[in-house]
């Protein structure tokens, strides 16, 4: 059986390079290096491989998402039997994703998902000066007029979540949504607007969930906590506002 075991990469277009790299450092505690391609940076999230990528653009979204799986050809197979076109990237350019062999597709959004039998980082992975171990990497969300909403770390400490949220608060970055639980897996999280727009989150001590966990449906995001701020609501509609427009005239 084919098994997509994670996703290890996430490639970011982002026009304020410079300020991800504050950024990265007070919310996450983490350095913004260069990665295997001149064009290209990487903050290293643990030491198995899992990396932020970033390059100077305009879009201020996601690019692409790197996964981790145990049979690419198995997986090749079933993205075609649905209608997937895919095709293999060169032994070349799989290197420096720190691959042998690499998949490529897209996912219905268009987004370019690349698929790798291995990964490694261009670092090795420091913990930082905050104490701060990540055992997650990123996740994505579709939202209102970019691919993505928000990407998360975790690291296993509750406190190190607080102690990010005063870096940030007293470096006056915007909170998006302050901390709170979430029902799902009952972990103490925080949202803050990143120098791109979109949102990241930092949480902590999440409860596993296995293939065996029943399936249950949640009536909301949080137990306690993450209360969106007004102004962070108002920017929100006005990044929104766009899509939400053209949609009404029928233009998506």
């Amino acid at each position: 059986m084919v098994r997509v075991k994670r996703i290890v990469y996430s490639l970011f277009e982002v026009s304020r390079l410079n300020r991800w790299k504050s950024y990265l450092q007070i919310m996450y505690g983490l350095p913004l290096q260069s990665s295997q391609l001149p064009n290209e940076y990487e903050a290293s999230v643990d030491d198995t491989g899992c990396r932020l990528l970033f390059r100077e653009g305009s879009a201020d979204d996601v690019l692409l998402a790197g996964w981790e799986c145990d049979d690419l050809d198995g997986l090749k197979a079933q993205l075609e039997h649905i209608g997937a076109a895919t095709e293999w990237a060169s032994a070349t350019y799989a290197a420096t994703r720190g691959a042998t062999r690499l998949l490529r597709t897209n996912d219905p959004t268009g987004m370019i998902i690349e698929i790798v039998d291995t990964t490694k980082s261009n670092h090795a992975f420091v913990p930082a000066d905050h104490d701060h171990v990540y055992d997650a990497a990123c996740a994505e969300m579709k939202s209102k007029g970019k691919r993505l909403s928000h990407f998360q770390l975790e690291v296993p400490h509750r406190n190190q979540v607080g102690l990010a949220y005063d870096r940030i608060r007293r470096a006056g970055i915007g909170i998006a949504h302050p901390i709170g639980v979430h029902p799902n897996d009952n972990q103490m999280s925080f949202y803050a607007s990143t120098p791109s727009g979109f949102q990241s989150e930092l949480g902590a001590a999440s409860d596993l969930v296995t293939d065996g966990r029943e399936v249950t449906t949640f009536y909301g995001i949080s137990v306690w906590g993450h209360a969106m701020p007004l102004a962070e609501k108002l920017r929100t509609l006005r990044r929104a506002w766009p899509m939400l427009f053209n949609q009404k005239l029928g233009k998506t």
